[in-house]
């Protein structure tokens, strides 16, 4: 995940490092050397089979994501990258809740191509 947030930091611009964000986890997921997916991901689906230390870490990280997610978007909110009128807190949760879902949807055989569709409307929120 901190490599996912640091294409977030390191983007000259929010909508740039939200786009490398996602697309490194659409990455992740078809990566013929990591077959399966994301671990995180794929560990909250099953999350009854774990116990509550591991659920709590795994719910941490999904936290964690959104809070850097709403950081890097109040910045540039802040800086005029971004409407004075954008919530942070649900735009952020929108493209958490993205992240994981792609990876869900790859899962049940969505093509990477589609995906890559989904992650330039979800970057087109921020417009």
């Amino acid at each position: 995940m901190s490599s996912l947030l640091a294409e977030l930091d390191s983007a000259p611009n929010v909508r740039e490092g939200v786009r490398r964000m996602l697309n490194g986890a659409l990455n992740i997921h078809f990566d013929e050397d990591n077959p399966g997916g994301c671990l995180v991901v794929l560990s909250v689906l099953e999350s009854e089979q774990h116990d509550a230390e591991s659920r709590a870490a795994m719910q941490q990280t999904f936290q964690d994501l959104k809070s850097a997610l709403q950081d890097r978007l109040s910045r540039a909110k802040k800086a005029g990258e971004l409407s004075k009128d954008l919530n942070v807190g649900s735009t952020a949760t929108t493209i958490s809740t993205t992240m994981a879902g792609m990876m869900v949807m790859g899962k049940a055989n969505f093509s990477k191509a589609a995906l890559k569709k989904t992650i330039n409307q979800v970057v087109g929120l921020l417009d």
